[in-house]
């Protein structure tokens, strides 16, 4: 929901750094492996409960991955590149909640709660995606099309930041955020039930 409002802000930022790195031949998946890495870290930093350092990690993370988006941008973009970095986004994310699970027992509920409502809004987003093949373009030429939403990926950076500022409010920003992608989840149902219709006929 946020999205929009946010990208122009740190646009520029953003495609300054990738340049920078292209000069250098890097490229745009190792980046992302690079982010998956260190987004990796947050698990073992929350489960020893260094809830500063696993901030510290998730703002890398989360930076690396603007930066390997914009590199694509700037010089080819490709399937692999748009497969990699949603395979590595959704298990970074998994992982983040896994990680509080593994601090305190007591959040492991919680924790299975907010992950059953990832699994809601990362289907409604694939499962669109693997039917619409290309048939509807994203309007920012990406591989994928993003289905806006509730939760999308800056919604899901502050949930998180809060999350470890505030590691003792675990359950309430859980049961919070879990309904806001369920809510997300059911509006790309009806969304996306109007879209593939035509196509059924």
């Amino acid at each position: 929901m946020l999205d929009p409002f946010v990208r122009p802000f740190i646009s520029r930022p953003l495609d300054i750094i990738a340049s920078f790195l292209l000069k250098f031949n890097i490229s745009p998946n190792q980046v992302s492996l690079w982010g998956f890495a260190v987004g990796l870290g947050c698990v073992p930093a929350l489960a020893m409960r260094m809830y500063p350092l696993a901030g510290l990690l998730l703002c890398l993370n989360r930076l690396l991955d603007g930066i390997d988006g914009s590199m694509a941008r700037q010089t080819k973009s490709t399937a692999f590149g748009a497969y990699l970095d949603i395979v590595c986004d959704l298990l970074f994310y998994g992982g983040f909640v896994f990680g509080f699970a593994l601090a305190q027992p007591e959040n492991a509920v919680w924790a299975a709660c907010l992950l059953f409502a990832f699994m809601g809004t990362s289907s409604s987003f694939l499962a669109y995606n693997a039917l619409n093949n290309g048939k509807e373009r994203d309007p920012e030429g990406r591989k994928l099309y993003f289905l806006a939403g509730l939760t999308e990926g800056t919604e899901t950076i502050l949930f998180f930041l809060s999350m470890v500022i505030w590691p003792h409010l675990f359950a309430i920003l859980a049961i919070v955020f879990s309904v806001l992608c369920h809510i997300t989840t059911f509006s790309r149902f009806f969304k996306v039930s109007r879209k593939l219709k035509p196509y059924d006929a």
